[in-house]
């Protein structure tokens, strides 16, 4: 190599260094795209709105791809839609370069059009089955895993962690937590994203992230009010009910709600038939005036936003249409009517919405003054929140704050914390000597590189379907015959043939059985005498690490 070349390449890798520094100060000190001057007050932003631009505020709308499209262009210019919603199932979620890219962009259409107000910019971004933020991000426990460590100051760090890493690209916004009280084993939607079935517990925990979240200026939304954990039907598909009667809604269900309401900056409501809170038949309390307004704004004393869950789900869309739904649940006393990606719909059914409320304006069917009310109380969040002139930072700074290195490790720490010996009859853990010859897993999570890379070399992986047929559990049987082994089962609500399995197993004269329950344990400790149970209530990579060590002892469990 010449002189020249080496001169070369030594600038070349100054300016590589100078434009890492450069992108890290703008995280630091993040150049702001708003306007210099500082805006008036939410009452008198709101004087100056038109009647489009009132509406489109009421509207969080999801979106397909991950660039500004015509459809993108449309909603936030022409339509003045309030806020955004990403799904990682729609090509919104690519990595953090791309989030914050988007985010960037649409932020700064919507400031150079309508009213020039920033958007909420919202995600489920739970941890454990409910993550969209995967590829480039720290993935966390469930909540039950955080429920698990028996200390809301978990609940605190994880919260904290997820809204950094979402402020790093540009998300303000998070349905999250969930503080529905998990009283129904088989449910079929909550499971491992409630932190647990007790309702002081779960209020305990909700308090501890929602104070996170407010620190780190993210706005948290509680859900599912008036509470989705004893239900047997997924709301995505059609209507649950709900029939317990009101003293046990009070001390149940509505607990979590109550402790928090005067502090939450926003509740998503369910679409849940609850005949002790509404009696109307078939009524949704997304669709319930009694619900929404008489008993959650005004007996409970909550002055925050009313988010609906998405009006395009089973048990909302299966009976009304797109604009009928959002009349109703704005009537109802919803602030924000959110429309997410659900199965059969489109994005532009948002925008027909909007153009149906905003006719119920005009003739009557919704007051001005009503109208008026909802978007006084985006406004004011959005200030709160420093949303209504959003900074940006760098796409590349960005990427450097996301998934590291530290955030892993509490990950970790969070996920070793989380996993818990429940039940250890014949004293069988830690392993100790041969090492058992299968893991067997079912369903696609967890992957076999993180079975390989969690457990010791020399044992084997029997990767089942989900829910295995007779025929194939009786092949594993004979392939097992009397060797030990490792069982990780997850939504047994859904799959009882993986108790089969269980049952069958713990049946022999021989070989020692550990189960590793990576949904909820209530079904494995009530339906099985399975004599070694481990609850994780995660199936992330960490919470497999977390399962093999406690399984091996070879690490120190944090308790």
């Amino acid at each position: 190599m010449t002189r020249e070349e080496n001169i070369s390449d030594s600038i070349s890798m100054r300016k590589k260094h100078l434009y890492i520094l450069l992108a890290l100060l703008l995280w630091v000190f993040p150049v702001s795209n708003a306007q210099s001057a500082p805006r008036v007050s939410p009452e008198e932003i709101l004087k100056t709105m038109t009647l489009d631009e009132k509406v489109g505020q009421l509207f969080i709308v999801w979106f397909k791809g991950g660039e500004m499209s015509p459809f993108l262009q449309k909603a936030i210019g022409e339509y003045h839609v309030g806020g955004l919603i990403f799904y990682s199932i729609t090509g919104n979620t690519k990595s953090p370069e791309q989030i914050t890219t988007l985010s960037t962009a649409a932020q700064k259409l919507a400031l150079r059009t309508g009213a020039d107000l920033g958007l909420f910019m919202s995600i489920d971004q739970e941890g454990g089955p409910v993550t969209r933020l995967t590829k480039g991000f720290t993935v966390l426990p469930s909540n039950l895993s955080i429920g698990h460590t028996d200390t809301a100051i978990s609940a605190s760090r994880a919260a904290t962690l997820l809204a950094q890493e979402m402020t790093a690209v540009g998300l303000n916004m998070n349905f999250a937590p969930s503080v529905d009280v998990n009283s129904n084993p088989d449910n079929p939607i909550i499971g491992t994203r409630s932190f647990g079935n007790n309702p002081n517990m779960v209020a305990r925990f909700g308090r501890a992230a929602v104070d996170a979240y407010v620190a780190q200026k993210v706005i948290p939304v509680l859900k599912h009010f008036p509470g989705h954990g004893d239900t047997s039907v997924d709301s995505h598909n059609a209507m649950p009910v709900v029939p317990h009667s009101l003293a046990r809604l009070q001390q149940t269900e509505l607990a979590p709600f109550s402790a928090l309401a005067e502090d939450a900056p926003a509740i998503m409501t369910a679409h849940l038939f609850v005949p002790a809170l509404d009696p109307t038949p078939n009524q949704p309390a997304t669709f319930s005036h009694k619900i929404l307004t008489e008993l959650l704004r005004k007996k409970m004393g909550f002055n925050g936003l009313i988010i609906t869950d998405s009006l395009g789900m089973g048990a909302i869309a299966n009976t009304y249409g797109s604009g009928q739904a959002a009349v109703r649940a704005f009537k109802a006393g919803a602030d924000i009517l959110l429309f997410g990606a659900d199965k059969g719909h489109e994005p532009e059914e948002a925008l027909a919405a909007i153009r149906t409320v905003r006719d119920a304006v005009k003739n009557g069917k919704i007051s001005e003054a009503r109208l008026n009310a909802s978007v006084l109380r985006i406004l004011k969040t959005k200030k709160a929140y420093n949303i209504l002139s959003p900074s940006f930072q760098s796409p590349l700074a960005a990427s450097h704050m996301v998934g590291t290195p530290k955030h892993r490790a509490a990950a970790l720490m969070l996920a070793r914390k989380g996993t818990k010996i429940l039940r250890d009859t014949h004293k069988q853990l830690p392993i100790r000597g041969a090492i058992p010859p299968a893991v067997i897993t079912f369903g696609d999570t967890p992957s076999q590189q993180t079975v390989e890379a969690s457990f010791p070399a020399g044992t084997g992986l029997i990767k089942l379907p989900r829910r295995p047929s007779q025929e194939l559990i009786l092949r594993v049987l004979k392939h097992l015959r009397d060797a030990d082994c490792i069982v990780l089962t997850r939504k047994t609500a859904k799959a009882p043939e993986q108790l089969e399995l269980v049952r069958a197993l713990e049946s022999r004269n021989a070989g020692k059985l550990y189960v590793a329950t990576l949904g909820t344990a209530d079904a494995i400790l009530n339906k099985t005498a399975a004599p070694c149970v481990i609850a994780s209530g995660s199936s992330t990579p960490e919470a497999i690490r977390a399962i093999a060590e406690l399984l091996f002892a070879s690490a120190t469990q944090v308790r």
